[in-house]
């Protein structure tokens, strides 16, 4: 069976950011926008075509299967125009040497329009909508720069991608504020007709204030019993909110609304290769560029001490097989915590997200995962639906199956 590693010697994947952190938003949450201290506005902070060209020959170059994908991301990678990612698709033609490519994106939907959506449908890009939900709980923490409310554009540019028939899923953070309301926000995504919904945790550290100096977020390594965000979500609420939607699901839903963490976990307990990066054992599939070239191990990791180089300096292959990139994604495996080690969910987890790991465990150990709490009660609370879906899937019968067994339980 599979152990469920990244190997960063196969084919890489690499998130391109042709605007890096430049948005037209403000959202109170932002982890990105800090990082590599750019400003509020684009600017010259945009990817040019030649770097474009270099990134796409050079990726597709790396590439050995015959289905290759791309994910678009930012800030709002929208604000690069159309003419880029036409320009991108061509290019892709030119270099994919008769092999599929597969591009997605991730926008806030402010943007979106008419001329996008059928961009999108005739080149069949898969769009991530960035909502948090319900009204009160998108416009909580994502707010234009003006400071007004969100939410209306975001549901309009919903509208529209069904109206075109543009493939979409919702990505929604769990905050401090949308974690108290877990069966509103699945429902709610039900009733708007989204079958697939991705749901990311907040959590971030704030430097301590000081005279004359301002209040910054801190990158991973500086984590260690710093204060948390304020909007980050609690330990215990992350498993709650995970809990509750996870019985919504697997109550009605199953094979027909998809949670992209549900699926993950399930394939840890089949023992399939990781399809999160966050539940892998070791970290390093998960690259990003920035628009000026610099490539990043990691999204979260965008700061100047983890950049690996820049592409038209070094080749993509060469940086993604460099050892401070494979280091990187060891670490990952051989800085658990003793009480990591020892748990029986650590094949589910594997320590989930370095990136979280500035929590004091029970022992007293530095770098244990914040997320930790949240985590094993949503895995105790899973594990007997999980072990029967297992169980269905490797007979050959589908997972689905477990909501009749789940009734039937309850009779």
């Amino acid at each position: 069976m599979a152990n469920g590693n990244f190997d960063p010697t196969a084919a890489c994947q690499v998130m391109p950011k042709p605007v890096g952190p430049a948005c037209n938003m403000a959202c109170s949450y932002c982890y990105y926008t800090q990082k590599t201290g750019i400003g509020d506005s684009c600017g010259n902070r945009m990817m040019s075509e030649r770097l474009l060209e270099l990134f796409i020959r050079q990726f597709l170059l790396s590439q050995k299967g015959d289905c290759i994908s791309i994910t678009w991301h930012g800030g709002e990678p929208l604000l690069r125009g159309i003419e880029f990612f036409e320009k991108a698709v061509e290019l892709q033609r030119k270099y994919a040497g008769g092999r599929q490519v597969e591009n997605s994106i991730q926008t806030n939907g402010v943007l979106v329009d008419g001329d996008w959506c059928r961009f999108f449908h005739e080149n069949r890009f898969l769009v991530g909508l960035s909502i948090d939900g319900p009204e009160h709980v998108h416009d909580r923490y994502r707010r234009d720069r003006s400071g007004h409310a969100t939410f209306s554009r975001a549901i309009r540019a919903m509208r529209l991608f069904q109206e075109h028939k543009v493939e979409f899923n919702t990505l929604s953070t769990i905050n401090d504020y949308s974690s108290q309301f877990p069966v509103e926000i699945y429902r709610f995504f039900k009733e708007q007709g989204v079958d697939f919904m991705q749901f990311i945790p907040v959590v971030e550290c704030l430097s301590h204030p000081s005279k004359g100096a301002r209040q910054r977020l801190l990158p991973p390594g500086e984590r260690i019993e710093k204060r948390v965000a304020p909007w980050s979500v609690r330990p215990g609420d992350y498993g709650r909110f995970l809990t509750a939607v996870f019985d919504e699901w697997v109550a009605g839903d199953v094979g027909r609304c998809f949670v992209p963490l549900f699926d993950a976990v399930l394939g840890n307990w089949c023992g399939a290769p990781a399809s999160l990066c966050v539940l892998a054992k070791e970290c390093g599939n998960a690259a990003v560029l920035e628009h000026d070239g610099s490539l990043y191990s990691c999204d979260h990791y965008v700061f100047p001490e983890h950049r690996l180089g820049n592409i038209g300096e070094k080749s993509l292959f060469e940086l993604m097989r460099s050892g401070r990139h494979k280091r990187f994604g060891r670490r990952k495996s051989e800085r658990l915590t003793s009480e990591c080690r020892a748990c029986g969910y650590l094949f589910l987890c594997r320590g989930e997200c370095p990136r979280n790991r500035f929590a004091v465990s029970p022992s007293g150990e530095r770098g244990h995962n914040y997320l930790c709490e949240g985590l094993k009660l949503f895995f105790s609370h899973t594990e007997h639906s999980m072990r029967f879906m297992r169980n269905e899937l490797l007979n050959g019968r589908p997972a689905a199956n477990v909501m009749g067994w789940r009734r039937r339980m309850r009779a």
